[in-house]
Protein backbone atom coordinates (compact mmCIF):
# COMPACT_ATOMS: atom_id res chain seq x y z
CA UNK A 1 0.00 0.00 0.00
CA UNK A 2 2.88 2.35 0.86
CA UNK A 3 4.52 1.97 -2.57
CA UNK A 4 1.17 2.43 -4.36
CA UNK A 5 0.45 5.72 -2.57
CA UNK A 6 3.96 7.09 -3.06
CA UNK A 7 3.86 6.15 -6.74
CA UNK A 8 0.46 7.81 -7.10
CA UNK A 9 1.56 11.10 -5.53
CA UNK A 10 4.85 11.10 -7.49
CA UNK A 11 2.92 10.92 -10.75
CA UNK A 12 0.19 13.30 -9.55
CA UNK A 13 2.84 15.97 -9.08
CA UNK A 14 5.28 15.33 -11.94
CA UNK A 15 3.39 13.35 -14.60
CA UNK A 16 0.17 15.39 -14.63
CA UNK A 17 2.09 18.69 -14.75
CA UNK A 18 2.95 18.64 -18.46
CA UNK A 19 -0.53 17.98 -19.93
CA UNK A 20 -2.12 20.40 -17.45
CA UNK A 21 0.39 23.16 -18.27
CA UNK A 22 0.08 22.69 -22.03
CA UNK A 23 -3.73 22.63 -21.87
CA UNK A 24 -3.75 25.81 -19.77
CA UNK A 25 -1.46 27.49 -22.31
CA UNK A 26 -3.77 26.37 -25.13
CA UNK A 27 -6.66 27.87 -23.09
CA UNK A 28 -8.43 24.50 -23.14
CA UNK A 29 -8.73 24.76 -19.34
CA UNK A 30 -8.54 27.77 -17.05
CA UNK A 31 -5.40 28.97 -15.31
CA UNK A 32 -4.66 27.42 -11.90
CA UNK A 33 -3.71 29.64 -8.92
CA UNK A 34 0.05 29.29 -8.31
CA UNK A 35 0.21 26.48 -10.88
CA UNK A 36 -0.14 22.69 -10.79
CA UNK A 37 3.00 22.01 -8.74
CA UNK A 38 1.66 24.03 -5.80
CA UNK A 39 -1.86 22.64 -6.11
CA UNK A 40 -0.74 19.01 -6.37
CA UNK A 41 1.78 19.42 -3.56
CA UNK A 42 -0.88 21.00 -1.32
CA UNK A 43 -3.18 18.04 -2.01
CA UNK A 44 -0.40 15.48 -1.50
CA UNK A 45 1.30 16.87 1.61
CA UNK A 46 -1.29 15.82 4.25
CA UNK A 47 -1.29 12.24 2.92
CA UNK A 48 2.48 11.97 2.49
CA UNK A 49 3.07 12.99 6.09
CA UNK A 50 1.17 9.96 7.36
CA UNK A 51 2.51 7.38 4.89
CA UNK A 52 4.89 5.04 6.71
CA UNK A 53 8.43 4.92 5.38
CA UNK A 54 9.95 1.58 4.32
CA UNK A 55 13.26 2.63 5.88
CA UNK A 56 13.32 2.10 9.64
CA UNK A 57 13.93 5.10 11.87
CA UNK A 58 14.38 8.70 10.75
CA UNK A 59 17.54 10.44 9.60
CA UNK A 60 18.82 13.41 11.59
CA UNK A 61 22.03 14.19 9.72
CA UNK A 62 23.45 17.70 9.36
CA UNK A 63 21.95 18.27 5.86
CA UNK A 64 18.44 17.62 7.19
CA UNK A 65 18.85 19.79 10.27
CA UNK A 66 20.20 22.64 8.15
CA UNK A 67 17.32 22.18 5.68
CA UNK A 68 14.78 22.40 8.50
CA UNK A 69 16.52 25.54 9.76
CA UNK A 70 16.43 26.99 6.24
CA UNK A 71 12.66 26.44 6.02
CA UNK A 72 12.23 27.98 9.49
CA UNK A 73 14.26 31.11 8.60
CA UNK A 74 12.43 31.34 5.28
CA UNK A 75 9.06 31.27 7.09
CA UNK A 76 10.15 33.84 9.71
CA UNK A 77 11.37 36.17 6.95
CA UNK A 78 7.99 36.02 5.22
CA UNK A 79 6.13 36.81 8.45
CA UNK A 80 8.44 39.73 9.28
CA UNK A 81 8.35 41.25 5.79
CA UNK A 82 4.70 40.85 4.84
CA UNK A 83 3.14 44.12 3.65
CA UNK A 84 0.31 44.97 1.31
CA UNK A 85 2.81 46.11 -1.32
CA UNK A 86 4.67 42.78 -1.50
CA UNK A 87 1.78 40.44 -0.69
CA UNK A 88 1.98 38.65 -4.06
CA UNK A 89 5.69 37.93 -3.63
CA UNK A 90 5.12 36.62 -0.10
CA UNK A 91 2.23 34.42 -1.23
CA UNK A 92 4.43 33.03 -3.98
CA UNK A 93 7.15 32.24 -1.46
CA UNK A 94 4.67 30.57 0.88
CA UNK A 95 3.77 28.27 -2.02
CA UNK A 96 7.51 27.64 -2.53
CA UNK A 97 7.87 26.48 1.08
CA UNK A 98 4.94 24.07 0.68
CA UNK A 99 6.45 22.66 -2.53
CA UNK A 100 9.94 22.29 -1.01
CA UNK A 101 8.54 20.51 2.05
CA UNK A 102 6.25 18.24 0.01
CA UNK A 103 8.98 17.16 -2.41
CA UNK A 104 11.31 16.55 0.53
CA UNK A 105 8.80 14.21 2.18
CA UNK A 106 7.94 12.56 -1.14
CA UNK A 107 11.59 11.80 -2.00
CA UNK A 108 12.42 10.37 1.42
CA UNK A 109 9.61 7.83 0.97
CA UNK A 110 10.44 6.76 -2.60
CA UNK A 111 12.18 3.45 -3.13
CA UNK A 112 13.56 3.74 -6.67
CA UNK A 113 14.23 -0.01 -6.75
CA UNK A 114 10.60 -0.88 -5.99
CA UNK A 115 9.12 -2.89 -8.88
CA UNK A 116 5.79 -1.06 -8.93
CA UNK A 117 7.45 2.35 -8.82
CA UNK A 118 9.80 1.40 -11.66
CA UNK A 119 7.05 0.04 -13.92
CA UNK A 120 4.62 2.91 -13.37
CA UNK A 121 7.45 5.47 -13.49
CA UNK A 122 8.77 4.23 -16.84
CA UNK A 123 5.21 4.04 -18.22
CA UNK A 124 4.56 7.63 -17.10
CA UNK A 125 7.82 8.71 -18.72
CA UNK A 126 6.87 7.06 -22.04
CA UNK A 127 3.37 8.59 -22.04
CA UNK A 128 4.86 12.03 -21.28
CA UNK A 129 7.32 11.49 -24.11
CA UNK A 130 4.52 10.73 -26.57
CA UNK A 131 2.57 13.78 -25.37
CA UNK A 132 5.57 16.07 -25.84
CA UNK A 133 6.39 14.64 -29.27
CA UNK A 134 2.74 14.97 -30.36
CA UNK A 135 2.59 18.61 -29.20
CA UNK A 136 6.15 19.48 -30.20
CA UNK A 137 5.14 22.23 -32.64
CA UNK A 138 3.18 24.11 -29.99
CA UNK A 139 5.82 23.56 -27.28
CA UNK A 140 8.69 24.69 -29.49
CA UNK A 141 6.87 27.65 -31.04
CA UNK A 142 4.44 28.78 -28.35
CA UNK A 143 5.76 32.35 -28.62
CA UNK A 144 4.22 32.52 -32.12
CA UNK A 145 0.75 32.44 -30.57
CA UNK A 146 -0.63 35.75 -29.27
CA UNK A 147 -1.25 35.98 -25.52
CA UNK A 148 0.14 32.48 -24.95
CA UNK A 149 2.82 31.68 -22.38
CA UNK A 150 4.24 28.29 -21.47
CA UNK A 151 6.27 27.42 -18.38
CA UNK A 152 8.84 25.39 -20.28
CA UNK A 153 11.15 25.39 -17.25
CA UNK A 154 8.49 23.69 -15.14
CA UNK A 155 7.81 21.13 -17.87
CA UNK A 156 11.54 20.51 -18.21
CA UNK A 157 11.96 20.02 -14.47
CA UNK A 158 9.05 17.56 -14.21
CA UNK A 159 10.13 15.60 -17.28
CA UNK A 160 13.67 15.49 -15.87
CA UNK A 161 12.36 13.88 -12.66
CA UNK A 162 10.17 11.47 -14.64
CA UNK A 163 13.38 10.32 -16.35
CA UNK A 164 14.91 9.05 -13.08
CA UNK A 165 13.12 5.64 -12.99
CA UNK A 166 14.81 4.84 -16.32
CA UNK A 167 18.09 4.31 -14.47
CA UNK A 168 16.61 1.33 -12.64
CA UNK A 169 15.79 -0.59 -15.84
CA UNK A 170 17.61 -3.90 -16.33
CA UNK A 171 17.12 -4.01 -20.11
CA UNK A 172 20.04 -1.95 -21.44
CA UNK A 173 18.55 -1.51 -24.93
CA UNK A 174 15.27 -0.14 -23.55
CA UNK A 175 17.19 2.04 -21.10
CA UNK A 176 19.33 3.58 -23.85
CA UNK A 177 16.28 4.17 -26.07
CA UNK A 178 14.59 5.98 -23.18
CA UNK A 179 17.71 8.08 -22.57
CA UNK A 180 17.76 9.17 -26.22
CA UNK A 181 14.05 9.99 -26.10
CA UNK A 182 14.51 12.02 -22.92
CA UNK A 183 17.32 14.09 -24.46
CA UNK A 184 15.22 14.69 -27.60
CA UNK A 185 12.20 15.83 -25.57
CA UNK A 186 14.23 18.07 -23.26
CA UNK A 187 15.62 19.75 -26.38
CA UNK A 188 12.07 20.19 -27.73
CA UNK A 189 11.02 21.74 -24.43
CA UNK A 190 14.02 24.06 -24.48
CA UNK A 191 15.11 22.93 -21.01
CA UNK A 192 18.84 23.40 -21.50
CA UNK A 193 19.78 23.05 -17.82
CA UNK A 194 17.75 19.86 -17.36
CA UNK A 195 19.13 18.33 -20.58
CA UNK A 196 22.73 18.90 -19.48
CA UNK A 197 21.86 17.73 -15.96
CA UNK A 198 20.38 14.47 -17.21
CA UNK A 199 23.38 13.86 -19.45
CA UNK A 200 25.67 14.48 -16.47
CA UNK A 201 23.76 11.97 -14.32
CA UNK A 202 23.90 9.40 -17.14
CA UNK A 203 27.70 9.76 -17.30
CA UNK A 204 28.09 9.48 -13.51
CA UNK A 205 25.74 6.49 -13.41
CA UNK A 206 27.50 4.63 -16.24
CA UNK A 207 30.90 5.16 -14.62
CA UNK A 208 30.24 4.40 -10.97
CA UNK A 209 27.80 1.52 -11.44
CA UNK A 210 30.74 -0.47 -12.90
CA UNK A 211 33.60 -2.32 -11.14
CA UNK A 212 36.50 -0.10 -10.08
CA UNK A 213 38.89 -1.21 -12.86
CA UNK A 214 36.34 -0.36 -15.56
CA UNK A 215 35.63 3.00 -13.90
CA UNK A 216 39.22 4.12 -14.50
CA UNK A 217 39.05 3.17 -18.18
CA UNK A 218 35.72 4.95 -18.63
CA UNK A 219 37.03 8.08 -16.90
CA UNK A 220 40.03 8.20 -19.25
CA UNK A 221 37.88 7.61 -22.35
CA UNK A 222 35.25 10.17 -21.34
CA UNK A 223 37.92 12.74 -20.49
CA UNK A 224 39.39 12.36 -23.97
CA UNK A 225 35.93 12.62 -25.54
CA UNK A 226 35.24 15.75 -23.51
CA UNK A 227 38.47 17.38 -24.73
CA UNK A 228 37.55 16.52 -28.32
CA UNK A 229 34.07 17.92 -27.72
CA UNK A 230 35.56 21.23 -26.57
CA UNK A 231 37.26 21.49 -29.96
CA UNK A 232 34.47 20.45 -32.33
CA UNK A 233 31.42 20.27 -30.07
CA UNK A 234 29.75 23.40 -31.46
CA UNK A 235 29.68 21.95 -34.98
CA UNK A 236 28.36 18.63 -33.71
CA UNK A 237 25.55 20.28 -31.74
CA UNK A 238 24.51 22.36 -34.73
CA UNK A 239 24.50 19.26 -36.93
CA UNK A 240 22.20 17.27 -34.62
CA UNK A 241 19.82 20.18 -34.01
CA UNK A 242 20.91 21.33 -30.54
CA UNK A 243 21.49 24.97 -31.44
CA UNK A 244 20.21 26.14 -28.05
CA UNK A 245 23.13 24.43 -26.36
CA UNK A 246 25.78 25.92 -28.65
CA UNK A 247 25.48 29.29 -26.88
CA UNK A 248 27.47 27.71 -24.04
CA UNK A 249 30.51 28.08 -26.29
CA UNK A 250 30.00 31.85 -26.42
CA UNK A 251 28.07 32.97 -23.35
CA UNK A 252 28.90 36.63 -23.83
CA UNK A 253 26.46 36.69 -26.78
CA UNK A 254 23.69 34.81 -25.00
CA UNK A 255 20.86 37.20 -24.05
CA UNK A 256 19.88 35.09 -21.04
CA UNK A 257 23.45 35.10 -19.75
CA UNK A 258 23.76 38.88 -20.21
CA UNK A 259 20.51 39.48 -18.31
CA UNK A 260 21.58 37.18 -15.49
CA UNK A 261 24.87 39.04 -15.12
CA UNK A 262 22.90 42.26 -14.68
CA UNK A 263 20.64 40.62 -12.08
CA UNK A 264 23.73 39.28 -10.29
CA UNK A 265 25.39 42.69 -10.13
CA UNK A 266 22.23 44.30 -8.75
CA UNK A 267 21.86 41.51 -6.20
CA UNK A 268 25.49 41.79 -5.10
CA UNK A 269 24.94 45.52 -4.46
CA UNK A 270 21.97 44.63 -2.26
CA UNK A 271 24.07 42.09 -0.34
CA UNK A 272 26.92 44.60 0.04
CA UNK A 273 24.57 47.14 1.62
CA UNK A 274 22.67 44.58 3.73
CA UNK A 275 25.26 41.93 4.61
CA UNK A 276 23.64 40.41 7.71
CA UNK A 277 19.90 40.55 7.14
CA UNK A 278 19.66 41.02 3.38
CA UNK A 279 16.74 42.99 1.96
CA UNK A 280 13.73 40.82 1.18
CA UNK A 281 12.21 41.33 -2.28
CA UNK A 282 14.65 44.06 -3.29
CA UNK A 283 14.31 43.31 -7.01
CA UNK A 284 11.75 43.59 -9.78
CA UNK A 285 9.61 40.57 -10.63
CA UNK A 286 11.75 37.86 -12.20
CA UNK A 287 14.97 39.90 -11.87
CA UNK A 288 16.46 37.99 -8.94
CA UNK A 289 19.93 36.43 -8.79
CA UNK A 290 19.85 33.08 -10.59
CA UNK A 291 22.01 31.21 -8.10
CA UNK A 292 22.16 30.41 -4.40
CA UNK A 293 23.13 34.00 -3.54
CA UNK A 294 19.47 34.86 -4.07
CA UNK A 295 18.94 33.39 -0.59
CA UNK A 296 21.34 35.98 0.83
CA UNK A 297 19.31 38.81 -0.74
CA UNK A 298 15.98 37.59 0.65
CA UNK A 299 16.90 35.70 3.83
CA UNK A 300 20.15 37.31 4.87
CA UNK A 301 23.54 35.75 5.62
CA UNK A 302 22.21 33.02 7.93
CA UNK A 303 19.50 31.91 5.51
CA UNK A 304 22.11 31.62 2.77
CA UNK A 305 24.56 29.72 4.99
CA UNK A 306 22.14 27.06 6.25
CA UNK A 307 20.97 26.28 2.71
CA UNK A 308 24.53 26.16 1.37
CA UNK A 309 25.66 23.94 4.26
CA UNK A 310 22.73 21.58 3.72
CA UNK A 311 23.65 21.10 0.05
CA UNK A 312 27.38 20.87 0.82
CA UNK A 313 26.98 18.14 3.45
CA UNK A 314 24.74 16.19 1.06
CA UNK A 315 27.47 16.47 -1.55
CA UNK A 316 30.10 15.15 0.88
CA UNK A 317 27.88 12.20 1.84
CA UNK A 318 27.10 11.40 -1.80
CA UNK A 319 30.78 11.44 -2.80
CA UNK A 320 31.43 8.56 -0.37
CA UNK A 321 29.53 6.31 -2.80
CA UNK A 322 32.49 6.68 -5.21
CA UNK A 323 34.59 4.49 -2.91
CA UNK A 324 32.00 1.70 -2.69
CA UNK A 325 33.15 -1.22 -4.85
CA UNK A 326 29.70 -2.60 -5.73
CA UNK A 327 27.23 0.20 -5.04
CA UNK A 328 23.53 -0.39 -5.71
CA UNK A 329 21.99 1.33 -8.72
CA UNK A 330 19.80 3.56 -6.58
CA UNK A 331 22.85 4.69 -4.57
CA UNK A 332 24.72 5.65 -7.76
CA UNK A 333 21.60 7.46 -8.96
CA UNK A 334 21.62 9.44 -5.70
CA UNK A 335 25.30 10.26 -6.29
CA UNK A 336 24.59 11.66 -9.75
CA UNK A 337 21.47 13.51 -8.65
CA UNK A 338 23.15 15.07 -5.60
CA UNK A 339 26.13 16.26 -7.66
CA UNK A 340 23.80 17.71 -10.28
CA UNK A 341 21.50 19.54 -7.87
CA UNK A 342 24.48 20.98 -5.98
CA UNK A 343 25.92 22.44 -9.20
CA UNK A 344 22.55 23.64 -10.51
CA UNK A 345 21.34 25.10 -7.20
CA UNK A 346 24.61 26.87 -6.40
CA UNK A 347 25.27 28.29 -9.87
CA UNK A 348 22.04 28.66 -11.88
CA UNK A 349 18.81 28.43 -9.83
CA UNK A 350 17.07 30.57 -7.24
CA UNK A 351 17.02 29.28 -3.66
CA UNK A 352 13.35 28.27 -4.07
CA UNK A 353 14.23 25.65 -6.72
CA UNK A 354 11.83 22.76 -5.92
CA UNK A 355 14.37 19.99 -6.56
CA UNK A 356 16.46 21.18 -3.61
CA UNK A 357 13.75 19.72 -1.38
CA UNK A 358 13.66 16.53 -3.47
CA UNK A 359 17.44 16.18 -3.15
CA UNK A 360 17.39 16.54 0.65
CA UNK A 361 14.61 13.95 0.75
CA UNK A 362 16.72 11.51 -1.30
CA UNK A 363 19.58 12.04 1.15
CA UNK A 364 17.20 11.30 4.03
CA UNK A 365 16.14 8.05 2.37
CA UNK A 366 19.69 6.86 1.66
CA UNK A 367 21.31 8.14 4.85
CA UNK A 368 22.70 5.52 7.25
CA UNK A 369 22.52 8.00 10.14
CA UNK A 370 19.13 6.86 11.32
CA UNK A 371 17.53 6.84 14.75
CA UNK A 372 14.60 4.77 15.94
CA UNK A 373 12.06 7.32 17.07
CA UNK A 374 8.35 6.87 17.72
CA UNK A 375 7.56 8.63 14.46
CA UNK A 376 8.38 5.36 12.66
CA UNK A 377 7.14 2.12 14.17
CA UNK A 378 8.34 -0.23 11.41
Amino acid sequence: MHSKLVTFFFNLIFFVYTPITVLVSMEVIGELPFGWIFLSCSLSLPFLIFINNDVKGIALGKPILFFYLFLFLFSVTLVNNYTSSNSELVKGHVSNIIVLLTLYILALKIDFSNTLFKKVGVAAFLVSTLFILYNRNFIMNFWDFLLVSLNYQGIGMCYFILSLPIFMLENRILKNICFVLSMVCLNIIGARTEMISLLFIIVIFEIFSRPRQIRVILLIVLTLLFLIFLLIGKDILNFIGLEKVTVLFNLEKDESWIERKEFLNEGLNTIKNNIIFGKYGNYEEGKYIHNILSAWVDLGLFGFLVLFLSLTFILFEALKIIYVEHAQKKDVLFLGFALTIFIVAVFSKQYTYPLIGFCVGMYNHFSNKRYNILLNKN
